[in-house]
């Protein structure tokens, strides 16, 4: 649990779409996160947005799926060399970077 006397300031950024049948988790583990990911996957959901904060010594993600059938790649929890790698063998098969977030510590 989060403790509000020990947070610096926050600020979160937003922005709306209206889509139809968009789902949105927040605050998950990562490995409840890994799971919703196949399920959503197996369900013709593609992750739109995604975002992993540092609550203590733990990273916490959330992400919103909006429904299509698009080819997708995603990581989590790698390194800046280890991005790199995925980035270049993605690159070979006509997939770009939609979005990267980093988490510091």
């Amino acid at each position: 649990m989060m403790n509000p006397e020990k947070m610096v300031h926050l600020q979160q950024q937003v922005v709306f779409f209206q889509v139809s049948g968009q789902f949105t988790f927040v605050n998950m583990t990562a490995d409840s996160f890994s799971k919703k990911y196949g399920e959503m996957w197996n369900a013709q959901y593609k992750l739109a947005a995604f975002d992993a904060v540092r609550v203590g010594n733990e990273i916490r993600y959330s992400g919103v799926w909006d429904p299509n059938a698009n080819a997708q790649y995603i990581v989590w929890g790698h390194t800046r060399e280890q991005v790199r790698q995925a980035y270049d063998e993605m690159w070979q098969l006509n997939m770009t970077l939609g979005w990267m977030n980093t988490v510091f510590f």
